[in-house]
């Protein structure tokens, strides 16, 4: 409301630009409310961060008069929402999401370009002070240095730390990964996947312990519960044991649910995609693992509809 009384207010020759700017911006906040936001929690953060933003642009206006005033107030709110997602990983049961991040800078840039595009404060048009400049190299450097921490702590650096510091022993084998590094595969009759590992190094290890791995794996209750399976088998303590089982995990819950939509219900389609695609990473690079787990046929589809359920190699037209 008092971004539409700004806009009546304005010159005549500014209302129309102003109107655009401000069907733009409440656009995108309702495309990302439903598209982007996908729980209430991500909504309420998403408000939250949006009044963030305007509290950060107040406060700022306190010390500084010129336009640099918006990008100090955006890399002040990209520091707070990287505080906040660290945080939230060192928090057991909860984990890190580059995409929070820049759910949450999204949602505090909405106010800054609202007051700045459409509410356009007297005021604001100052010669730049060199403290402003300082403070905006300041918070540059700060955001730079938490992002590269951010891309740099690859699980294997966690636990060098994690093994030389008693203090940070819970975050050992952390089943909340900041980020990895690995390679995108791309091949005829399997599909595009991404893993840690080469394709010589996924074959190598199935052909020398896809056998004992897939009995492993079989026998620990691990395997029916995803959060459980990661806790138990970290990636950065086997990452050969921790494909072979999200793969083969991912299989067989998605096999085992999507009997309970119907045939015609799209959602079915979805769920036998996911088989079929996780099938064709699995017969032929951890074909060992298969029959070491048992795991040729599904164990819960066959005892319901029968012995001879197959494992579907490649229903359906994967994309």
């Amino acid at each position: 409301m008092a971004a539409l009384i700004r806009v009546i207010r304005a010159p005549p020759r500014q209302i129309v630009r102003r109107l655009a700017w401000l069907a733009v911006l409440v656009a995108f906040s309702l495309w990302m409310l439903h598209r982007q936001v996908q729980t209430a929690a991500e909504a309420i953060h998403f408000v939250e961060y949006g009044i963030l933003g305007f509290l950060l642009f107040r406060a700022w206006r306190h010390h500084m008069q010129e336009p640099l005033l918006y990008p100090v107030a955006a890399l002040s709110l990209v520091i707070i929402a990287w505080a906040d997602e660290f945080l939230q990983w060192l928090t057991v049961g909860r984990f890190w999401d580059f995409r929070d991040i820049r759910l949450n800078l999204l949602a505090g840039l909405v106010p800054l370009v609202l007051i700045a595009g459409v509410i356009v404060p007297a005021g604001i048009q100052r010669p730049v002070a060199r403290a402003s400049v300082r403070r905006l190299c300041y918070l540059s450097w700060m955001t730079l240095l938490a992002l590269g921490l951010s891309i740099s702590a690859t699980p294997r650096r966690i636990d060098a730390l994690a093994s030389r510091s008693p203090s940070l022993g819970f975050l050992y084998n952390n089943e909340s990964v900041m980020i990895e590094y690995g390679y995108r595969h791309d091949e005829t009759g399997i599909g595009v996947f991404k893993s840690r590992l080469t394709l010589p190094e996924l074959q190598r290890a199935d052909a020398g312990r896809g056998r004992e791995a897939g009995a492993r794996l079989a026998q620990h209750p691990a395997l029916a519960d995803r959060r459980e399976f990661r806790m138990a088998f970290a990636a950065s303590a086997d990452p050969v044991l921790h494909e072979m089982g999200m793969h083969l995990f991912q299989r067989n819950h998605f096999y085992d649910v999507c009997w309970q939509y119907r045939t015609s219900d799209p959602a079915r389609f979805v769920h036998m995609t996911v088989v079929a695609r996780e099938n064709r990473i699995l017969e032929p690079l951890f074909s060992r693992a298969l029959e070491g787990a048992g795991q040729r046929r599904f164990p819960a589809q066959s005892a319901r509809y029968g012995s001879h359920t197959p494992i579907p190699t490649c229903p359906l037209s994967v994309k």
